[in-house]
């Protein structure tokens, strides 16, 4: 019975231990067997582990949440009309 108690815990530490590294864009199965390894010091370190950009950007991208713009690409602008029209503003002789 002790066993299995231990097992659940094990397990447990294991799913938050997944859960915090997507949290931090890392990797969710390599972080789910060391959790599940090393127990609650693994949890541990997960919750100390830096959060990587990198990998969130990437999920973002996959997820579609977000777009990557070229690296020469021109400021958008909104497409708003100016209210007046050209010659309003002219003032030149």
């Amino acid at each position: 019975m002790e066993m299995l108690g231990a097992l659940i815990v094990w397990v447990v530490c294991g799913i938050a231990g997944a859960m915090i590294a997507a949290q931090k864009g890392r990797s969710v199965e390599g972080w789910a067997i060391l959790c599940f390894l090393l127990g609650p010091l693994g949890v541990i370190l997960a919750l100390v582990a830096s959060r990587d950009e990198t990998g969130l950007e990437a999920q973002a991208l996959e997820r579609g949440s977000s777009r990557k713009c070229p690296p020469d690409a021109s400021p958008q602008t909104t497409g708003r009309r100016s209210l007046f029209p050209v010659w309003f503003y002219h003032t030149g002789p």
